[in-house]
């Protein structure tokens, strides 16, 4: 799988997990999880476009 479409997978995921844990008042164990899988599988760069899309994704609910 190419970077491209690793980052792509991600992104999709990230549309079809809860974002924010409303008991822990913080990103949900998935959110982490997603960031922590684009860390470990990505560039840097590509890593942060995950985190960042993330960040996009609860400031627009």
């Amino acid at each position: 799988m190419t970077i491209h479409e690793k980052l792509e997978e991600l992104k999709r995921e990230i549309s079809q997990t809860e974002l924010y844990s409303k008991e822990r008042g913080k990103l949900s164990a998935p959110a982490l999880d997603l960031v922590a899988r684009a860390y470990r599988e990505l560039p840097v760069d590509e890593a942060d476009a995950v985190r960042r899309e993330i960040l996009e994704v609860l400031r627009s609910e």
